[in-house]
């Protein structure tokens, strides 16, 4: 592979709601609801074939350029947090995705109304001579049974979550503390650079004084972030009134997973606590001494995500070293993982530039309209933001592949991402052992060893402690809203029920810090990590045994965007992941560098 700088986007519109590639494509948007509205008008109650397979080519074009503009939103918006034209431009395109479900009433109410494919001879042979129809089918099987329970509270998303979500992003945007790093130089800190020191410095005086000040700074500002998580879980669950629903089922429909599947996954965990917990007392004795300079058995929460002591080893990876892991990672499972990597580096499609003190992480979305993704990336030379960059990665190659495939395909839930994202590290650090044991080094196994311990605590302890949390608020939200105190309370109950006696203290404010609490539309943007970690390692287990089982990687990619992740996990997988006896597999399969470390 060529050398690559940094990468940079082209200043080609797609990160600003005011260029004219925005304005041209809201123009083609609002052409193809109309074409869309005047066929809903003209058609029959039951469209025929040919009409409903043109009625869902049109919706499908109109949801593909929706999100195309949201990217473009959310770009900009991260970029400029401080800029509010993102949010008004987001709310408007909100508007339209309402008018263009509207539009296609008639030919959705006729496609549900269609027998599943394979129980009805004369169906059948309807959707083999317009196969678009099948893929769309497939779709809305997906959906809840009515129509009207998906569109209840959609104005008030639009009108009202949007912005609400916004102001999380506008308020952290006044975050400047003061910290001290082990030099004792005095700092100013944003809260996106404060987000990126506690995941990638190495200074565990900056870690500590960092965490401590974004504490003392959420303490002091709790009240406001308290009414806002208030004004957006009470929104959720006054629409769940109204539409009869409930969480988590409500959610888990719209992510295509069961939630015997959910609960099954949660159980197997809460089996394995003890064994899981070790992950942080290992690396405690590793890295933490006390004042009388032993191995110290707990670990503060600042330290939770910290990389692998500079003094212990620091790899001083470079960008292209990143890529080049990747392709080594891949060549034998996806080759076409490497295409991708050139294609979106030639065509601009990445930025690696650290914006961290703007943006406070990185993301990948999808520009469908523009045949196009955009990944941005803060680059760190270390092993922690190498395994960052393969999700990244994987994520975009997912949609990329999925440009090729019915619209229908692209509207997979994050549940399905995840797995994507966790794939591709799974196979990074599968590399990156066998380096360490083939080249005898021990320095990059120790650093491994330290990441995948890493992970452990950060996919099997920490975001399942989030989840725990957020569905604890939805749970005490039906009685009203919740005081400072009760979400601290709640807080540190999830903590402990998670980490036990292995941290000192707990990550008190994390309902007020991370912007997961206050997310729009997806409901619960936590417990996927989980479910894309566990199943990830696995399906990287299956295909570097036989890269072309059943097809191989690209046909798994095809049928994921379809297919609900129990229909995944039972056909390509053969387990059933109703049964807590698969995940607790799952996680021995996770838990297995761990313990053969501790073997050998």
């Amino acid at each position: 592979m060529e050398r690559f700088d940094l990468p940079k986007w082209l200043p080609d519109g797609a990160s600003d709601v005011q260029s004219p590639l925005f304005e041209d494509l809201a123009k083609t948007l609002d052409m193809t609801i109309s074409a869309l509205a005047a066929a809903n008008r003209l058609a029959p109650d039951a469209p025929g074939p040919s009409a409903t397979e043109e009625m869902l080519r049109l919706y499908g074009r109109g949801r593909d350029l929706i999100r195309t503009l949201l990217t473009i939103c959310r770009a900009h918006l991260g970029l400029n947090p401080t800029d509010g034209a993102s949010v008004a431009a987001r709310s408007r395109l909100l508007a339209r995705r309402e008018e263009l479900d509207r539009a296609a009433a008639k030919v959705f109410a006729a496609v549900r109304a269609l027998p599943e494919p394979g129980s009805d001879a004369e169906a059948d042979r309807n959707y083999d001579a317009y196969p678009e129809i099948r893929r769309w089918k497939l779709y809305v099987l997906t959906l809840p049974p009515t129509l009207s329970k998906e569109r209840v509270g959609a104005a008030l998303v639009r009108e009202a979550m949007t912005p609400l979500y916004a102001l999380h992003t506008h308020m952290t945007s006044t975050m400047s503390l003061s910290v001290e790093d082990s030099g004792r130089h005095v700092r100013r800190q944003s809260f996106g650079m404060s987000l990126s020191i506690l995941r990638n410095s190495d200074d565990p005086v900056l870690r500590r004084t960092t965490f401590e000040a974004m504490n003392a700074w959420f303490a002091s500002h709790a009240n406001a972030f308290a009414d806002l998580l208030n004004a957006i879980s009470g929104l959720r669950v006054a629409i769940w009134r109204e539409s009869g629903e409930g969480f988590p089922e409500v959610h888990l429909h719209r992510e295509r997973t069961s939630v015997e599947s959910y609960r099954a996954m949660l159980v197997a965990l809460d089996d394995a606590l003890p064994e899981i917990r070790r992950s942080v007392t290992l690396r405690a004795r590793m890295a933490m001494k006390t004042p009388d300079g032993e191995p110290d058995p707990k670990t503060a929460p600042c330290h939770l995500t910290a990389p692998l002591p500079g003094a212990l080893w620091t790899r001083g990876s470079s960008y292209i070293d990143h890529m080049r892991d990747l392709l080594a990672a891949s060549k034998n499972v996806d080759p076409s993982f490497g295409a991708f990597l050139r294609e979106a580096h030639e065509k601009h499609w990445v930025d690696g530039r650290n914006f961290a003190s703007k943006t406070g992480s990185s993301w990948c979305d999808d520009l469908p309209a523009l045949g196009a993704v955009r990944i941005l990336t803060h680059f760190y030379p270390n092993l922690e933001s190498e395994v960052r960059v393969a999700h990244l990665f994987g994520v975009a190659h997912h949609l990329r592949l999925l440009h090729g495939a019915s619209p229908a395909a692209r509207l997979f839930p994050l549940s399905v991402t995840e797995i994507a994202g966790k794939f591709y590290e799974a196979l990074l650090l599968r590399h990156l052992r066998r380096e360490a044991e083939g080249t005898g080094n021990q320095s990059l196994r120790l650093a491994v060893y330290w990441l995948d311990l890493s992970r452990m605590t950060n996919f099997l302890l920490t975001i399942p402690a989030r989840h725990r949390l957020l569905s604890d608020i939805y749970r005490e939200r039906y009685a009203g809203a919740l005081s400072v105190r009760t979400l601290n309370e709640l807080s540190d109950a999830a903590w402990r029920h998670y980490f036990g006696d292995t941290t000192t203290g707990a990550d008190r404010y994390v309902w007020a810090y991370k912007p997961h609490f206050y997310r729009q539309e997806t409901i619960a943007y936590d417990w996927q990590y989980v479910f894309g970690y566990l199943l990830g390692d696995m399906l990287a287990d299956r295909f570097e045994k036989d890269p072309q089982a059943e097809g191989g990687v690209r046909k798994f990619w095809a049928e994921s965007g379809l297919l609900s992740t129990d229909e995944l996990i039972c056909r390509w997988l053969g387990e059933d992941p109703k049964s807590t006896a698969f995940w607790r597999k799952c996680i021995e399969k996770a838990l297995k560098p761990m313990k053969e470390r501790e073997a050998s």
